[in-house]
């Protein structure tokens, strides 16, 4: 019984500590998800004071979108929210992070964004100004640019928030009509429509950010508020992107060309545009070649008439009103060709000069000729006497060898012819070198 409820402890022991494992994982992997996914998300900057509302409406064309925003300081979650603005006070100074995403019904589609808020300390008080002579009912940031009824604001290059705070005091409620085309209060007035209803912007008049989630070219949108005596005034104006402002010659341009030679003194030009942004509108080329000759053409190709450096200049202009675009310039230098030596031959001193050094080397070579056959001859005489004396050497031993061969063979037929005596046995061959001695004797 004790062992069975040891073992049933046990179990339930294990499982607990199992599903903490698993929701550690589980959390471990979620998080290591977010942060791999969270380095490919844009990220964009902006600062606020201590005790300011931040307000962020978003502006894109997904259908039934679903939004979501998650506040977090230091990795410590704050607050999230689902409303299609976002809105928070910040008291704290320091910095926070906003991951914004909008997303559609099947999540086919979304758009993140990570908003970096940097708080500081409270702002100084404004001065006191004198609203009767305002006529604008916003400020932005960036700032508007143009005259009159062509007023726009360029947005900074991958930048997509557009601050409004506004500068009248005692207006009514604050609507800024984020698309003219559309008239959705059917009110045959299609640049009144009021689509930030809701916020404190439209309400207190406080700041507001207007967020451009989509890839935006050109977006026109109009505050307008009603004003004493109920007059409805409005403050219209263009959003750009950089890029497309760039291509539509409101801004500065980036200018540069290329320089190819095609032979020793001729080269070929072509504008270049390091943002990678052509201008989209009419232009004309203005080049300065820097020997005093000029072109109009885009990519020209001009001949030098000699070589040297030559400050190379090019300006692009708007064909439709001359206000210049852009311009650049570059040094070039077209170096002259290295001198290859004459091909028709030596010269007459040359000449003379090769042939005394020819007769000299004849001059010498029979003495170098005539040592050589000297000691030519002199190695062969040696070799000569040598092999004869190896020559007789050998003959000598061969000499020596026949010699002592016929000795043995007289000594044999001899031992042959004396008969054996009676009594004893033929011991000729035992008995050789006693024969050898009576010989001798």
């Amino acid at each position: 019984m004790e062992r069975a409820l040891t073992q049933r402890w046990l179990t339930v022991l294990g499982s607990f500590f199992a599903l903490i494992a698993i929701s550690v994982s589980a959390r471990g992997v979620f998080l290591l998800g977010q942060a791999l996914n969270q380095t490919a998300i844009p990220t964009e900057t902006f600062q606020v004071h201590s005790g300011d509302i931040v307000e962020l409406l978003p502006v894109h064309n997904l259908p039934s979108p679903v939004y979501s925003w998650i506040l977090t300081q230091d990795r410590t979650f704050l607050e999230a929210g689902q409303d299609r603005v976002f809105r928070t006070r910040l008291i704290q100074p320091g910095t926070y992070i906003l991951n914004a995403e909008i997303t559609v019904s099947d999540r086919s589609q979304r758009i993140r964004r990570v908003f970096q808020i940097q708080v500081a300390d409270q702002a100084p008080l404004p001065e006191e100004n004198d609203s009767t002579f305002i006529v604008d009912l916003v400020r932005t940031e960036p700032g508007l640019e143009g005259e009159d009824e062509n007023m726009s604001v360029i947005l900074e290059q991958e930048t997509q928030l557009l601050k409004l705070l506004p500068l009248q005091e005692g207006v009514g409620s604050l609507g800024i009509d984020l698309d003219v085309l559309n008239d959705d209060n059917s009110d045959n007035n299609p640049r009144n429509d009021v689509n930030n209803a809701g916020t404190f912007f439209y309400e207190t008049g406080s700041p507001i950010f207007i967020w451009f989630a989509d890839s935006l070219q050109e977006q026109e949108i109009v505050v307008h508020a009603q004003v004493a005596g109920g007059v409805l005034q409005e403050q219209p104006f263009r959003v750009l992107s950089s890029s497309f402002a760039r291509s539509q010659g409101l801004v500065d341009l980036r200018v540069d060309f290329s320089a190819e030679a095609t032979d020793a003194l001729s080269y070929q030009f072509t504008p270049l545009f390091p943002d990678g942004t052509r201008p989209s509108i009419p232009v004309i080329y203005e080049w300065d070649f820097g020997d005093g000759q000029n072109s109009l053409e885009e990519n020209p190709l001009h001949a030098y008439e000699t070589f040297g450096s030559y400050p190379v200049g090019i300006t692009v202009r708007n064909l439709n009103t001359g206000n210049k675009l852009g311009s650049r310039v570059r040094e070039i230098t077209i170096d002259a060709p290295p001198i290859l030596p004459d091909e028709e031959g030596p010269s007459e001193v040359e000449k003379q000069q090769l042939l005394d050094q020819v007769e000299g080397e004849q001059e010498e070579e029979p003495t170098e000729e005539g040592g050589g056959s000297m000691m030519g001859i002199i190695f062969v005489l040696v070799l000569i006497l040598a092999v004869l004396g190896g020559a007789g050497f050998g003959v000598m031993l061969l000499i020596r060898k026949i010699r002592a061969r016929k000795a043995d063979a007289v000594q044999e037929e001899a031992a042959k012819e004396t008969p054996p005596q009676e009594g004893q046995e033929d011991t000729t061959k035992e008995e050789k070198p006693s024969v050898d001695v009576e010989k001798k004797e």
